[in-house]
Formats: structure tokens, sequence, C-alpha cells
């Protein structure tokens, strides 16, 4: 089956996790529930729209730059309220996600037509959360697991590549390789796995339901594009020292070695 690869990348994003109170938390991942919201809102579909339509798609994600959390301190007045009510909302500043979502050639043909054009506005998470890039990077033959393991890392990558702040970020790293987690739906629970709730059943007003889905964490190796080795990284630094290793520096001191000045039969006190 196709891969539909996403790539999330903005100044802002936030992906709804419980909410507890006044606190608007955000995952530090994108959510099942976020990434579909998305692909909803870019096909023009309604809160009452069936949305087992996605079930097919089976999602993993990297995360190619997890960002810094940002917390922002909310207050909206709604019409006939005396006082205005306050809300603590969570964001990621600056983070990158590469999502895949693997799934049937005409659903992901579907969600990837939408993507080039979409219906309404697209934003990650929050409204006030526009995308900084194109959202679809492009639809793979390659199965999700592979794309998660082989497609550059996005800091690395075109879209990313002239920006001066992913750059310096990336210049930190000096190996030949990074090391990005990545979240992958699952059948069964293992090392590494956790059930989580946000999974879409129903965005209807008065009716909002999540199930979950099993999701596994690990880690995968890819090419660091910004790895520069060093000229001298075959140089054994040792090497020099091993070319003399027969010398002995107390020779010069051997009087067949030394030119005495006033003759080998001199005695220097004999001006005294």
């Amino acid at each position: 089956m196709p891969t539909l690869i996403l790539q999330l990348k903005a100044p802002l994003q936030s992906w709804g996790v419980a909410e507890e109170g006044v606190r608007r938390a955000t995952g530090d991942h994108p959510s099942r529930s976020g990434v579909l919201g998305l692909l909803s809102n870019a096909m023009g579909m309604s809160f009452g729209d069936d949305l087992s339509i996605w079930e097919p798609l089976r999602m993993g994600t990297r995360v190619d730059a997890p960002g810094a959390r940002l917390a922002d301190y909310h207050t909206a007045l709604a019409e006939g309220d005396a006082n205005p009510s306050v809300t603590l909302r969570t964001y990621l500043s600056d983070a990158a996600f590469l999502v895949a979502l693997e799934g049937p050639d005409d659903l992901v043909g579907r969600a990837a037509a939408a993507l080039r054009s979409p219906a309404r506005t697209l934003f990650l998470g929050r409204k006030s959360c526009p995308p900084s890039v194109p959202v679809l990077a492009e639809v793979s033959d390659d199965d999700l697991d592979t794309v998660l393991r082989t497609y550059p890392w996005l800091v690395g990558h075109k879209w990313l590549g002239t920006d001066r702040q992913w750059r310096a970020h990336a210049r930190k790293w000096t190996s030949e390789e990074v090391s990005l987690d990545t979240y992958v739906e699952t059948a069964t629970l293992g090392r590494g796995s956790a059930l989580i709730r946000d999974v879409p059943l129903s965005w209807a007003t008065g009716d909002r339901r999540y199930g979950h889905r099993i999701v596994t964490k690990s880690r995968v190796p890819l090419p660091n594009p910004f790895y520069v080795p060093s000229a001298d990284e075959d140089h054994d630094p040792m090497s020099d020292l091993s070319q003399d290793m027969d010398h002995d520096p107390m020779s010069g001191m051997d009087s067949d070695l030394v030119t005495a000045p006033f003759g080998a039969d001199h005695d220097p006190m004999s001006g005294l």
C-alpha cells in the first residue's frame, strides 16, 4: 500500500491531549485526532461527517525536531459573561515532524489531492498555528516503516535547507548519523508501547467521542546532512612519535660524536 508523507513544521503547533481544568496542554508529537482533523479540513468535511473513512490508515510519526514548549496565558470574554475565562495553552515552538500514513490507494490519493488544493485553510492543531511549509511532502510506494527509516531528515530537507535557524541547530551534531524518535501504531502491546486515547469516533457538537490505539516508541538512525568530516580524520596523532622511536636522545653526548673545540688533550682547568 502507498504511504502519504506529511511534513509538519511551523513556528507554533499544538496537539491536544486530555484537558485539565484551565490547562490546554499539547502532546510532544502529533495526535491521530489532530492529523485526521488536518486531512478532514483539507477535504472540506464537517463536524458531523462520518470519520470511519480514515480507519484504514495506519499512522507513524518521526520527531525530526522536538521543539521547545511555550505557554500562553489566554483570556476570552464571551457575550453575556461578566468575567473573562482564563486558560493556559501550551504549544511546541520550532518543532518538525514527519508523519507517514499508510493505506489503500484510493484513500491516500484523495487525501493527497485535498492537501494539494485544500478546501479550507490548514493549521497544525490550532487555528493560530499555520504551517510554514507545504504539508504534503509526497506519496511514496514504500511502506510506512521504510519511509520512517529512509526519508531525509527534515532539518536538511529542501523545504528547510535555507532556514538559517535550522542550519545552526543541525551544526550542533558532530556525528555522521542522528537518532530520531518514532511513534508507530502497532497491533499489540509490547516493549515501548502505550495505549493512547486519540482516535476520533465523532466530532459532532455535544457528542465528541474518542477511541484508543496502541503506539510503540522506538528510534531510527538517519544520515546527518550537515556532518563534515575533519580533514585530518584518518591521521593518527601518535604516528609522528613512532617515527623517532629508535632515536637515542643522549646520543649527542657521546665523545666520539662530539668534536672538542680545543683538542682532545685540552685541560679546561689549566688557565687557573
